[in-house]
């Protein structure tokens, strides 16, 4: 493949120039979608919403943020904007895509959640987003935005927005922010399993991101009272950049003891996770460039044959075959023999899916 013919510095490259990049269409026609927010941020005080919460770490803090979102090119026959509780469309749009924010204290953004349910006393399904490497405040709660539009859900999205430096030079230092920003992940979903238990909670996490849901992944294999407590529905690893043998020796073993489903998303194209691989010297998980990882209890699904060099590692939200199978998942509960575009492959070790490409 093309990918195999890229080289070491190439590869290093590309990881520090596109960080977890995202995807920006051109039209100026905007849908503005609204999201929730927890980050870990330092509060920068700048009355800009873009610049409130920069790159260093702080307290932690909640909210709520207008997105205005191109609706074009249409990345998913599902796409549809969903009502906005909390916010009003701003009177005076600004050019950038974050158009504002309301913090809120805790207490007020437990309320809000609420807000989404429709006929029920609390909203059925809540999406949490943890964004990947070299992401501003700005890009994570578009990309939460962008996600909650594309999937068409219908409850509130939240993004969990951690100190990532968005800078070429501190994927380093986001490493450690993330492994600093855990317990307040732990917090929120705790808190979330407190005050709706009956609501379906969807962890999805991007490339570096995956880290910090790995994290919590290991912490409830050591209390399965924990896990039955937590009402997951699913939890969805894309692109992971993680130590893969690491992952396979210590966690994966287990994984199939948590009662929700789990889904990887790997691809043979993701060129930030080989730079990363060539960074720490072992590959990413989410790399699939040797054999996908199989592991009882995890649904793992190659897109690689539905990706290209444009959208391979952002294909979560710049991929249409991606993020409609990612609406079959979440919205719908459908297990992999059950969506369509996937094919099975088996393996001595056992089965995999492949994504194929929409006509």
């Amino acid at each position: 493949m093309f990918a195999a013919k890229l080289t070491g510095p190439l590869l290093l490259g590309l990881l520090l120039v596109s960080g977890c990049a995202s995807f920006n269409a051109s039209r100026q026609d905007k849908i503005y979608q609204e999201v929730l927010y927890l980050t870990t941020r330092e509060d920068t005080g700048k009355s800009d919403p873009g610049e409130r919460f920069a790159g260093e770490r702080g307290k932690t803090r909640y909210g709520a943020a207008m997105v205005a979102i191109d609706p074009e090119p249409v990345l998913s026959a599902f796409s549809v904007a969903q009502t906005n509780r909390l916010m009003q469309r701003p009177q005076l749009p600004r050019r950038q895509a974050l158009q504002k924010i309301q913090p809120l204290q805790k207490d007020a953004f437990m309320e809000a959640i609420g807000r989404y349910s429709m006929d029920r006393e609390v909203p059925e399904d809540i999406l949490i987003f943890i964004h990947g490497y070299k992401r501003s405040f700005a890009d994570s709660v578009e990309n939460a935005a962008r996600l909650r539009y594309q999937l068409a859900f219908p409850g509130p999205a939240i993004a969990f927005s951690w100190p990532s430096t968005d800078s070429v030079s501190g994927y380093l230092a986001d490493v450690e922010n993330l492994d600093w920003s855990v317990p307040a992940l732990r917090d929120l979903i705790e808190g979330m399993g407190e005050r709706f238990p009956h609501t379906r909670l969807h962890l999805v996490a991007h490339s570096l991101g995956n880290r910090a849901l790995l994290q919590l992944l290991a912490e409830l294999l050591q209390n399965d009272q924990e896990a039955d407590r937590l009402p997951i529905g699913q939890l969805v690893l894309i692109a992971p950049d993680f130590d893969r043998d690491i992952f396979m020796r210590d966690v994966a073993p287990e994984l199939h003891r948590l009662p929700f489903r789990k889904t990887l998303y790997v691809s043979s194209e993701d060129f930030p996770l080989m730079a990363s691989g060539k960074v720490f010297q072992y590959p990413r998980l989410g790399d699939s460039r040797e054999l996908p990882p199989i592991i009882k209890g995890v649904e793992t699904i190659d897109v690689s044959d539905a990706i290209n060099v444009f959208n391979g590692h952002g294909y979560y939200e710049a991929n249409r075959a991606t993020i409609e199978d990612l609406y079959f998942l979440i919205r719908e509960n459908k297990p992999a023999h059950e969506r369509p575009g996937l094919i099975q492959v088996e393996t001595d070790e056992g089965p995999y899916w492949r994504l194929q490409p929409v006509m």
